[in-house]
């Protein structure tokens, strides 16, 4: 995953002139360290929910570009660019950072504008654009060293040998670090589950009951992870004495919810971690046990979008 702000270019494209200014306008952003987007406009649901909607939800930063259209009946004023509109409804919704830029001659506070209270920055020709952006991000501090995300990965060392409080045994542990790649904002009510598992050899689904994993060092299902800090939660342990079963350290007591895997086998498991203020977040994983200890692994597989 990068941890570059990703922004949401916004602009019309009606002509081969806008087209070329958004691009310069998303070189701008790069090379002041963003990750740039630029809307294309898409004539079908699917495109539009893999690509606008995709981005936008994954985008930290919306840059609205209202360009002049046709004039308005009765009216020296011209309308803006309905798609763009469109966009920044979505993006008001999902509570983006916003920086306007509008055309002179545009209506102004037209729409959802006059709500948002966006004071969009005036610019007379296309071509002025990149250099005000390029100015306006640097003037009110957006900064590009983050994500509106939460980050997983497999622990480093991958596991850790102690004994299990409650059987008095020594097991293999496996953790996921879980980190908050915001700059400020903490993530809250942070929980771990396992949405899938199947059998790799069979690809047979492997029935269960859901239930809260263990946060390492934490006796309660939800966690809190501090901007820009990491916490750990539990994949998984393989005892010592029974290396090829593959067991869950989760808050029930029951072996009804989530009972050991019994092996030698291995399995792919898809967790999930979701936060009260954070798109949830999937980490698939290679489980394998073995004759002994040694033979258990845990490894990331291609990662799915949740």
């Amino acid at each position: 995953m990068s941890e570059k702000a990703k922004v949401f270019i916004s602009c019309g494209q009606h002509s081969p002139a806008e087209r070329k200014v958004a691009g310069h306008v998303a070189q701008v952003l790069e090379e002041l360290g963003f990750e740039a987007y630029v809307a294309i406009g898409e004539q079908t649901l699917e495109g539009l929910r893999e690509n606008i909607f995709w981005n936008l939800e994954t985008s930290e930063y919306f840059l609205f570009i209202d360009f002049k259209r046709e004039q308005l009946d009765n009216s020296s004023e011209r309308r803006g660019s309905l798609f763009s509109h469109q966009e920044l409804a979505l993006a008001s919704y999902l509570e983006l950072n916003v920086l306007a830029f509008q055309q002179r001659g545009v209506k102004k506070e037209d729409g959802l504008m006059r709500f948002l209270q966006a004071n969009a920055i005036p610019f007379g020709r296309p071509g002025e654009l990149p250099d005000l952006v390029k100015s306006r991000v640097k003037e009110i501090g957006w900064r590009s060293d983050w994500k509106n995300s939460l980050r997983l990965e497999l622990c480093k060392p991958p596991f850790a040998d102690a004994i299990n409080v409650g059987t008095r045994e020594w097991s293999r542990y496996f953790h996921l670090d879980v980190t908050n790649l915001h700059y400020r904002k903490p993530a809250l009510m942070c929980s771990a589950l396992v949405r899938s598992m199947v059998d790799r050899s069979s690809g047979t689904p492997v029935d269960f009951r859901m239930v809260e994993l263990q946060w390492a060092g934490s006796s309660q299902p939800f966690a809190v992870i501090p901007p820009g800090l990491t916490r750990q939660v539990s994949l998984g342990s393989v005892p010592h004495t029974r290396p090829g079963v593959f067991e869950f350290n989760t808050f029930s007591m029951s072996y009804q919810y989530m009972p050991p895997l019994q092996g030698p086998a291995e399995w792919e498991i898809e967790y999930v971690v979701t936060s009260t203020n954070f798109p949830p977040q999937s980490f698939r994983a290679a489980v394998k046990t073995g004759a002994s200890k040694e033979d258990a692994a845990v490894e990331r597989v291609s990662k799915r979008a949740v």
